[in-house]
């Protein structure tokens, strides 16, 4: 993303902060940033978007070049609040960042993933039918 458009991105969030919104939403829609862009453009965002600390920075990471995971935890660790991901491979896109494989990552990024993965896991089978992968690499 070239430098005019991150300012328009500063810009755009600053302005609906004032508006009152709570949270929003940064998304890799294309899955092509790595992982060490996304998460400079988390903290830039924070440090250059006046009010911004009064609302929930969202990701969304799809996995076109398999970045996903990766961008959600680097996300998460310069200051992303909430991240949008699939369980059982289930979500917008499926292509998505993986609740199962961010999960075993919950000690590396201090303040996150306050949920039961087996609950929320458990309870998408049970109604869909769909378990997590035979193959996944857990």
């Amino acid at each position: 993303m070239g430098p005019d458009r991150i300012e328009f991105l500063y810009q755009i969030f600053k302005e609906v902060t004032k508006a009152g919104a709570t949270t929003m939403s940064i998304a890799d829609t294309e899955g092509i940033t790595m992982p060490f862009e996304f998460g400079k453009l988390i903290v830039d965002t924070k440090a250059n978007t006046p009010g911004v600390e009064n609302a929930i920075i969202a990701v969304h990471c799809h996995n076109d070049l398999r970045h996903a995971t990766a961008n959600t935890i680097e996300d998460a660790r310069a200051g992303a609040r909430q991240v949008e991901v699939t369980i059982n491979g289930i979500g917008e896109r499926a292509g998505n960042a993986s609740l199962e494989e961010n999960f075993h990552h919950e000690n590396d990024i201090p303040g996150t993933f306050h949920l039961t993965i087996e609950t929320s896991v458990d309870l998408l089978t049970k109604f869909s039918n769909v378990g997590i992968q035979f193959s996944i690499a857990l």
